[in-house]
């Protein structure tokens, strides 16, 4: 059996002697993972957990007695109890601290509940007469202006995470995606939300970030795998589907995949709650950097439509601060949007908490009268903290690209009757190609397709 930290414990017990119940109850989920499979640290954290108010010495006492743990753990539990408490975390004061406390919690950057030294000399640094205000002079934060340094503020936002859009860098005080936010995408069935979300995870994993893609609906690790792989080497969906085995060997070799995990979820079968909880048990939120959730509309909830959106954003924005995640989301506009160019903000939700709990919002618009290419717009229709960007031109390639151009080549495009190949755009438009030396495949170098595909490596269907 392993030494049980006594300290850990103890802080518990000022907890509950000082009636904070919401933070013992998060305190003892932490040391719960702690100590799993240790009985004599579940049976003390059970003991203090079923404590629904203010606990006494004899209390304690008499109820760590009735437990099944050594003389010598009882004693030294017992000792650490009737010591006097720190004067901030005594009873007089438990009223205010429950709210201040956690507010100071849940705001700091370091996770104080690990360490019960350092939580206690937080609580010792609250100023008694602030704590008239209620908890709320948490909420205000002061700055001498003059002093600020632009460059430390522009660390505070974290390390730049590159977009494969040029025109989602840009509106980036850090050239690229913000840590800890919620980026939601959204566009009508067939715009291409996914092959959006699928061109962003391949630049992310070459750039040695994580990434946790969540499909929820009728993707299967087949489809992932055509697409990721006619996205990379610039080929047809039908090619990359006929020589699957060639090109997803090719592509193991030439992308680092082990930064990337896929779970496929059947539609309408877990909420939210039992999404995060999932990542949780299986430690993925401090183990990946990225989420990609495809799409929202799929998760379980008995809620209705407002308050669905308004539930799911809320836990979502939990999860990008949890470990300063990035979390791509994507979502359908309402359905009077659908052909509209422009999607507009009020168009992407329900709810306006839905609006309200997202960072940063992309609207995916087609042009329903091009004949035989796919144009439209992107619009950055909110961007908390960067710009707002509209009417961004893009065509969506044969292989699952979207490619940005200019307004004449989109009117060009959206009147033209011909299907447009890469090769005629490029001779048309002088469109430069990235990587054309690795990413040009010829049909000679594939071998025989087999009869059975492999599954795609790093899935998991829950």
């Amino acid at each position: 059996m392993s030494e049980i930290d006594i300290s850990s414990l103890n802080f518990l017990v000022y907890l509950t002697r000082g009636s904070i119940l919401p933070l013992s109850k998060k305190y003892i989920n932490y040391l719960r993972e702690e100590y799993e499979g240790d009985e004599i640290a579940e049976q003390i954290l059970d003991l203090i957990d079923e404590s629904e108010s203010f606990i006494t010495e004899e209390e304690f006492t008499l109820k760590l007695k009735k437990l099944n743990i050594s003389t010598r753990i009882k004693n030294k539990m017992i000792g650490e109890f009737s010591k006097p408490l720190p004067p901030t975390v005594d009873s007089m004061i438990k009223e205010y601290l429950l709210e201040v406390v956690s507010k100071r919690l849940i705001m700091s950057k370091t996770d104080l509940l690990k360490n019960p030294k350092e939580f206690i000399k937080e609580v010792s640094k609250i100023d008694l007469d602030f704590l008239e205000l209620d908890g709320a002079y948490n909420d205000i934060s002061e700055f001498d202006f003059g002093e600020i340094k632009i460059e430390e503020a522009l660390e505070s936002l974290g390390k730049p995470i590159k977009s494969s859009f040029e025109f989602i860098n840009k509106s980036s005080p850090i050239n690229g995606y913000i840590s800890n936010q919620v980026v939601l995408i959204s566009g009508k069935p067939g715009a291409g939300k996914s092959l959006f979300a699928m061109n962003e995870t391949i630049t992310f994993i070459k750039n040695g970030h994580r990434v946790l893609y969540t499909a929820i609906g009728d993707l299967t690790p087949y489809d992932f795998m055509c697409r990721l792989c006619a996205i990379y080497f610039n080929i047809t969906m039908n090619d990359a589907s006929i020589y699957i085995e060639h090109f997803y060997e090719k592509l193991k070799k030439e992308l680092p995949l082990g930064n990337l995990k896929i779970l496929f979820i059947n539609p309408e079968r877990i909420d939210i709650t039992d999404y995060i909880n999932y990542l949780r048990i299986k430690k993925y939120i401090n183990e990946y950097q990225i989420f990609i959730i495809d799409y929202d509309s799929n998760l379980k909830s008995e809620l209705g439509l407002y308050e669905k959106g308004s539930e799911i954003y809320s836990e979502l924005n939990t999860l990008s601060r949890m470990n300063d995640n990035l979390v791509l989301v994507l979502s359908q506009p309402k359905v009077m949007y659908w052909e509209q160019e422009l999607i507009p903000l009020e168009a992407i939700s329900e709810s306006s908490r839905k609006q309200h709990y997202v960072d940063m919002a992309i609207t995916i618009g087609i042009n329903s009268d091009s004949v035989a290419n796919i144009v439209g717009y992107f619009n950055i229709c909110k961007n908390r903290r960067g710009g707002i960007l509209k009417y961004i031109p893009f065509m969506l390639d044969y292989s699952g690209r979207f490619i940005e151009i200019d307004e004449n080549t989109k009117t060009y495009l959206q009147n033209s009757e011909l299907r447009q190949t890469y090769a005629k755009r490029v001779e048309t438009f002088g469109i430069k190609r990235a990587n054309s030396s690795k990413n040009n495949i010829s049909k000679s170098d594939v071998s025989e397709r087999e009869e059975e595909s492999s599954p795609i490596e790093g899935s998991e269907k829950i």
